[in-house]
């Protein structure tokens, strides 16, 4: 006699597969990509590994580009933890070292286990907001709203998510 488990053919229901989609856009008439950008982030100390493993993908992923890029968590900013709109974003920049500023800011974090169980593989979902405003006047260049669905932990798709920055950031 042969068994064979019954788990074999059960269905599972489907997973929410990984994926990063642009929900929101506002791009200036006159928008050049600027050739010296400050990538700006802060707030709680919780999530500046977040934007740190971020940083890193986002380096790599523009090192073929002319100019000057940098990076900056500053954990006193006057960024929210979480917001839920660009509205929530009251920024003013003057810093010359810099043509452009571009600023990071997260939505909230929903978490979801498939399995109806914590030890389940998490399903992360969120908003990623960026901001990219000219450095003297504070004029707005950009704007992005992607929506990540991520598994296991929130930053496993910063890889992916440099790539659409750095797109973004190119298009004309």
């Amino acid at each position: 006699m042969i068994l064979i488990p019954s788990c074999i053919f059960a269905q599972n229901k489907k997973v929410k597969e990984r994926k990063i989609s642009l929900v929101e856009e506002f791009t200036d008439d006159e928008y050049k990509m600027p050739d010296s950008i400050l990538f700006y982030s802060g707030g709680h100390w919780e999530i500046e590994k977040y934007y740190n493993i971020l940083y890193r993908k986002l380096s790599n992923e523009i090192r073929g580009i002319d100019g000057y890029y940098d990076y900056k968590f500053q954990e006193n900013a006057n960024i929210p933890i979480r917001i839920n709109s660009f509205d929530d974003l009251k920024i003013k920049f003057n810093n010359n070292n810099y043509n452009a500023i571009c600023v990071f800011a997260l939505g909230d974090i929903d978490r979801e286990f498939p399995n109806g169980y914590v030890n389940s593989i998490a399903i992360c979902s969120y908003d990623f907001y960026m901001i990219l405003l000219q450095s003297k006047t504070n004029k707005v260049l950009l704007k992005r709203k992607f929506r990540i669905i991520a598994k296991k932990i929130y930053y496993s798709e910063n890889k992916r998510l440099a790539k659409y920055i750095v797109n973004e950031l190119q298009k004309l």
